[in-house]
């Protein structure tokens, strides 16, 4: 989600008082042959390093242009990049921030550099390390324009000409490599241990001896995570390299690289297979407990967290090879078990801190990603220590946090969010309820069942691996072919069921259930999970059944009363037969109905025209094409009247201020400024969780260089927009021009005052982002983002005619005191049992279809045998869920 967070400065924060601080920087780097000046300004004023700072630089830079002293522009372009520099290395504050702005300082200075110069390619690289570290925006984007940016300067930087410096950008490259998403990881590994090789030819510990220990250290990052070649014996490789960096990397010399290359070499021993198993892991605990020594929490904050997570991890594993080795060794097992306790609550209390000092909701979610499996280690322990409640809340403790944050800020009174308890997670209960919820960590699926008053019962399966290979299959069949994906529907709905081992999990006794899944789970309707005899999960529950990303975000939730006012878009692009029929139907159960038809409903109208009506309607219904975007959730959408342009989109103009024979390529940056310290400084990366091993991965180190050449003069500007964003292609050989249609990232602008419900009658409404296991990013977020109690989605593409009819039933069952949940279950479970010969009598004794309409129904339905059940196929009845209440 994206909200303007980094652009809410404090009072008196001027333009004015950002271009002083900017200029009393810029003096100190000129005055000072040191740095101890400048961090001195930073640390005094962090706060102001957001958004406005980056802002004002640009503005800085543009008045250097009236400027006529190419000398002076020349000295001050050098400052900037200096400046840079030092922010992109300042460890206190906002890292997405700080890099932001170095960003920004950089594409400035390389506007003032002559292409294909020495300095061009210094700034190039130094613009490649900020990439590379990035925080906004995508990380597998992010790395392509760094290792383009290192590319480039390496045609500068040559062997022959600079081999010192060809030697430095050969080692960022390789950890650019190291990183690579896109690609073969084997093969992005195997280019970055060439690349490291190159660069030991220049780095020998005989002539360069802190940079040849730095790129030894980035090999054995290489040889730790290499896929090719005989596992036994890269870890070794890895081993003996850190060993050998550890001779010139003393405690007593270089402490923070000590530091660094002690915590990746207790990485190595984790993982050793060769030895004792026992040993290494003792060996990895000493290494890592000798590596928080220097990482304190009040020196390197992120550091401290990373390695404390490391150190959780290499406990849970010598509790896994006790209970190998020595089960019956109940004092070591106890001993381990709190030690690993201890070690996570430090560790998250220490993420708690860093995550303050975020702001906007982009970087928040990347912080609570990135932290998320401090929390799946607690649970874990928690568990292990019988200590279920504790457990549970921690669970919840990063589950949609930041949609959760969003709706108690625009509370009547707002408030600061606390972690739920167990406590008022009862409080959701009434009598007759039951709460599930699921977390899936990297080797179990666990479930928790609440029922009334306050009972915890607790499963946990290790079906991990069925759960991933389910997905895929559903997934990839999903993509392919969705005739085919139908028919196999229910069958992967038993699977599904099968490793839930749901009858085994189900509350007995309870008449309405409040679902809470995790991750992967969102993608599926759980609600139509089979049981047996015929009988699926919501026969069991006739109260009905609602889900939510949280139990936190149904306590933030207000409730909105009122429900005689619709706002409705029906059929904006002309091609759904049954959109009419659906809207029109349902229109007169409204005291107050503003509907939008055909071309009306374009993006204009809609938050333009008509955007006070839909902020303020009680329901707000949506019949019309819907996309989820996996990709990139915010262009998620809804398509309104315009916004499918047919198979081939307009080519975008070249816009104002671009120069086609420009060489430098500088990516636009897109998203507010946000924080979440992912790394530590161009010479240190510091350690990110790898999905499938809880461990994280080792720090690298040295790509910084000083500026002390002057720069040449060149021309100052910034990026375009690339308009062709705007094009995507949809489906059928069609492409959507999300400019004309409601993206998720324009559902989070609205803000909705009396909204009960918004009804997402459309393909894929309820699809969730899930690259992002600890936060829920779809189009339903958007909605309860903007104020409204509850969303109906769903889950794939739907079938027309069989969710106009779906809606129209839910519209007449939904009266005054039934809850969301209670009128959709009983609309399901009619469809799916309901005859041919029922739906006529249903039509024919509405009072929601006129004559017309209810001979033109009767027409449709008169295709199947009278005793045929033509929405009893999981496909049409359970295609939409409740979501939220």
């Amino acid at each position: 989600m994206h909200e303007n967070g980094d652009r809410v400065h404090s009072e008196g924060e001027d333009s004015q008082e950002y271009a002083n601080f900017i200029g009393e920087l810029l003096q100190a780097e000129q005055e000072s042959d040191s740095d101890i000046k400048v961090i001195y300004l930073l640390k005094q004023r962090q706060h102001l390093l957001n958004a406005r700072f980056a802002e004002t630089l640009q503005q800085v830079a543009e008045n250097l242009r009236a400027d006529e002293n190419p000398e002076t522009i020349e000295l001050i372009v050098a400052l900037i990049e200096k400046l840079s520099i030092h922010i992109k290395n300042f460890r206190l504050g906002s890292r997405a921030n700080n890099i932001e702005i170095a960003i920004t300082g950089y594409q400035i200075v390389l506007k003032n550099r002559q292409p294909g110069s020495e300095m061009f390619a210094q700034t190039q690289n130094n613009l490649a390390n900020a990439y590379r570290d990035r925080i906004n925006g995508s990380r597998a984007e992010n790395l392509e324009w760094a290792i383009e940016f290192y590319e480039a300067a390496l045609t500068v930087r040559t062997l022959e000409d600079f081999p010192e410096k060809w030697a430095m950008t050969q080692n960022n490259l390789a950890a650019a490599y190291s990183d690579r998403i896109n690609g073969s990881r084997a093969e992005n590994l195997e280019r970055a241990i060439e690349l490291y090789q190159e660069a030991l030819t220049v780095y020998t510990l005989e002539d360069f001896r802190q940079d040849g220990a730095m790129t030894q250290n980035n090999l054995a990052n290489a040889y730790s995570d290499r896929i090719s070649g005989s596992r036994v014996e890269n870890l070794e490789r890895a081993i003996e390299l850190y060993q050998e960096a550890l001779k010139v990397y003393t405690f007593e010399d270089f402490r923070e690289d000590w530091a660094m290359t002690q915590n990746n070499l207790a990485t190595a021993y984790r993982n050793r297979i060769n030895g004792s198993r026992a040993q290494n892991l003792e060996r990895a605990i000493k290494l890592l407990q000798a590596a928080l020594t220097v990482y304190t929490f009040d020196d390197f904050p992120f550091q401290n967290v990373g390695t404390l997570n490391n150190l959780g991890w290499a406990y849970l594993a010598k509790l896994d090879n006790i209970n190998q080795e020595k089960p019956e060794d109940t004092n070591q097992k106890a001993a381990t078990l709190q030690s690993a306790y201890d070690t996570f609550k430090n560790a998250i209390a220490g993420a708690a801190q860093l995550r303050k000092l975020e702001s906007g909701n982009e970087t928040k979610q990347k912080h609570d990603l990135q932290w998320d499996r401090l929390y799946m280690g607690m649970v874990q322990i928690c568990l292990d220590r019988q200590s279920n409640q504790e457990a549970l809340e921690y669970a919840e403790a990063n589950k949609a946090r930041n949609l959760a944050e969003v709706i108690a800020q625009k509370q009547e009174i707002p408030k600061t969010l606390a972690p739920i308890t167990f406590s008022e997670i009862t409080q959701l209960l009434t009598p007759n309820t039951a709460l599930i919820e699921w977390y899936i960590t990297t080797a179990e699926i666990i479930t928790f069942v609440v029922t009334y008053p306050d009972v915890l019962t607790v499963h946990r399966h290790r079906q991990w691996d069925e759960l991933t290979d389910l997905v895929a299959e559903y997934r990839e069949a999903y993509k392919q072919n969705k005739t085919n994906w139908q028919k196999h529907l229910s069958t992967y709905l038993q699977r599904l069921a099968d490793i839930l081992q749901i009858t085994t999990t189900l509350p007995p006794s309870s008449t309405r259930l409040i679902l809470i899944p995790h991750w992967l789970l969102h993608l599926f309707p759980l609600h139509a999970l089979p049981l047996s005899d015929g009988e699926f999960l919501l026969d069991r529950y006739l109260e009905g059944i609602q889900y939510a990303p949280s139990c936190q975000l149904l306590q933030q939730i207000t409730i909105h009363p009122n429900f005689d006012q619709l706002f409705a878009l029906q059929n904006p692009t002309s091609d759904l037969k049954y959109t009419d029929l659906e809207v029109t139907s349902i229109a007169p159960k409204f005291a107050i109905s503003q509907i939008l038809p055909g071309n009306e409903a374009s993006k204009t109208n809609l938050l333009e025209k008509y955007l006070d009506r839909l902020e303020n309607a009680h329901c707000a219904h949506f019949s019309c094409h819907g996309s989820f975007n996996p990709d990139d959730p915010l262009k998620s959408f809804l398509i309104l009247s315009g916004g499918i342009v047919g198979e081939e989109p307009p080519q975008p103009p070249l816009l104002r201020g671009e120069q086609e024979e420009e060489v430098i390529k500088v990516p636009l940056l897109k998203g507010d400024l946000g924080g979440s310290n992912l790394g530590e400084d161009e010479v240190v990366k510091v350690p990110v969780v790898e999905p499938g091993d809880p461990p994280q991965p080792p720090l690298r180190r040295g790509e910084q260089e000083v500026i002390k050449v002057p720069l040449l003069k060149g021309d100052l500007g910034g990026s375009n927009l690339d308009e062709s964003e705007r094009y995507v292609e949809w489906r059928e050989g069609k492409t959507a021009d999300i400019n004309n249609c409601l993206t998720l990232a324009d559902i989070l602008l609205l803000q909705f005052k009396h909204c009960r419900l918004v009804v997402l009658s459309a393909c894929e409404t309820a699809l969730i982002d899930t690259n992002n296991r600890s936060d829920y990013i779809g189009l339903p977020t958007g909605f309860l983002h903007a104020g409204a109690m509850g969303t109906l989605a769903s889950l794939w593409a739907v079938n027309d005619l069989s969710t106009a009819l779906i809606m129209v039933k839910f519209y007449e069952l939904l009266q005054p005191g039934v809850s969301i949940g209670k009128a959709l279950h009983d609309t399901q479970r009619w469809f799916k049992s309901a005859a041919t010969s029922d739906l006529l009598t249903w039509v024919q004794e509405s009072d929601s279809f006129d004559d017309d309409r209810k001979e033109y129904t009767e027409e449709l339905l008169g295709r199947y045998n009278d005793d045929e059940k033509p929405y009893s196929d999981v496909y049409h009845w359970a295609a939409f869920c409740a979501i939220g209440l």
